[in-house]
């Protein structure tokens, strides 16, 4: 129709909101198909498209189809430029994105970065996901002092209600 339109010199009628919509939820039904190269090349499509002022926001599902794909590099780089477009007022989206470069670096072996950024998290949003799996990497590097501490304040920190999420 944006195609139509745009011959037809009508271009000033073109929906905006619309477009990304009915582009988004083409990238999500790809997606969700299997079909992740193509996936990947809509939300490319939909992030090159400058009119999309949300687009940066896509950057996560890359990185997902990439985790998924076991391209941690790729998936790290994603997760990293949408942390960067995100404002700091979307703290537990935030947290979310930086568990997932978290567990992108478990996955390449680089625990020493992984320690990082969930100690980045445990700072901010404690949960003891996070702190389950700052423990296995500090375990894999052999620091047992730290090992210890953040065990500790994991038992004696109240358990909440976490909800199932997934890289």
């Amino acid at each position: 129709m944006r195609k139509q339109r745009e011959a037809g010199n009508t271009a000033d009628l073109i929906n905006v909101e619309l477009s990304f919509g009915v582009a988004l939820n083409h990238a999500l039904c790809l997606e969700a198909s299997g079909m992740f190269q193509e996936a990947l090349t809509k939300y490319n499509e939909i992030i090159k498209g400058k009119q999309y002022s949300f687009a940066g926001r896509i950057r996560v599902n890359m990185g997902n189809i990439y985790y998924h794909q076991q391209k941690y590099t790729a998936a790290i780089k994603m997760y990293k430029m949408a942390l960067d477009i995100l404002p700091n007022t979307s703290k537990e989206m935030r947290f979310k994105i930086t568990r997932n470069i978290g567990h992108s670096y478990v996955k390449l072996g680089q625990y020493q970065e992984a320690i990082t950024y969930y100690e980045q998290i445990l700072k901010g949003s404690p949960d003891h996901k996070t702190a389950y799996n700052l423990i296995i990497c500090l375990y894999a590097t052999g620091d047992k002092m730290r090992m210890k501490d953040c065990f500790t304040s994991m038992i004696t920190s109240p358990a909440e209600e976490e909800d199932n999420e997934e890289p």
